[in-house]
């Protein structure tokens, strides 16, 4: 009888709780990669590597080293290209991603400038970040998800899952209460034409930033569960005062 009794009371004792979300097996895989030029015309054609003339123009190409990324943490490209001798120009692109049982984050930076003497000048140039984010929920979760989306971004962010799409709104924050399973998050944040406006000499510096955080909160026990509980509680206290007041 009392092994019956302290057995029943262990079972309430340890009931488990509501488990915390369990966000397990993240992948990162990301793309960093630029490319474009610089055209300058040469107020001194010679110093260019022309003869004489002031309309003669000089073209140097930019390439940003290709960079695949598969890890959380910080990864960044950068280059800079110069031509004509006076114009200058400098392209980045970083990627930060992290991770915990309850949340991911993601940051991606973007930006483009010219440092030039003069006007005469052009930068046709493309920059591309882009980033897919794939975790395991172990429990069903509410996912609150807060952003911070480029201004000319095209469809800057989605969730999906065999089951589940999810594009990021238009506001800075989305509710999605989620299934147990695996996820994918795209995000992508690219400049030059036709991403955004143009470097001109009136405008000679652009920057974009995309930020995602997603918390995630375990659904609490069904109300049936609780019921449970507090019925094996009952049982448990009427045990003991009858263990009490037993000779």
């Amino acid at each position: 009888m009392w092994r019956n009794y302290l057995a029943l009371g262990a079972l309430f004792s340890f009931s488990p709780t509501p488990a915390l979300a369990d966000v397990v097996n993240v992948t990162v895989n990301g793309l960093l990669e630029g490319s474009g030029s610089i055209v300058a015309l040469c107020a001194n054609p010679a110093g260019c590597g022309f003869g004489v003339g002031y309309e003669e123009a000089d073209l140097e190409p930019f390439t940003l080293a290709t960079e695949s990324n598969d890890q959380l943490g910080i990864v960044s490209e950068s280059g800079v290209t110069t031509a004509a001798q006076r114009v200058t120009f400098s392209g980045s692109v970083q990627q930060t991603i992290s991770a915990s049982p309850t949340s991911i984050s993601l940051d991606l930076q973007t930006s483009a400038s010219v440092d030039a003497l003069g006007g005469d000048w052009s930068a046709p140039f493309h920059l591309v970040n882009d980033l897919t984010l794939g975790w395991t929920l172990t429990t069903e979760s509410l996912m609150h998800l807060t952003m911070q989306l480029p201004d000319f971004a095209v469809f800057p962010c989605f969730v999906e899952a065999p089951d589940f799409f999810a594009s990021c709104p238009t506001s800075t924050t989305l509710d999605q209460l989620l299934g147990p399973g695996s996820y994918t998050l795209l995000a992508a944040d690219e400049l030059g034409p036709g991403f955004g406006p143009y470097l001109t000499p009136s405008q000679d510096e652009l920057s974009e930033n995309l930020s995602l955080t997603a918390d995630f909160t375990t659904v609490p026990e069904p109300r049936w569960a609780i019921s449970v509980l507090a019925a094996l509680f009952s049982l448990w206290a009427s045990a003991l005062h009858q263990m009490r007041e037993s000779p």
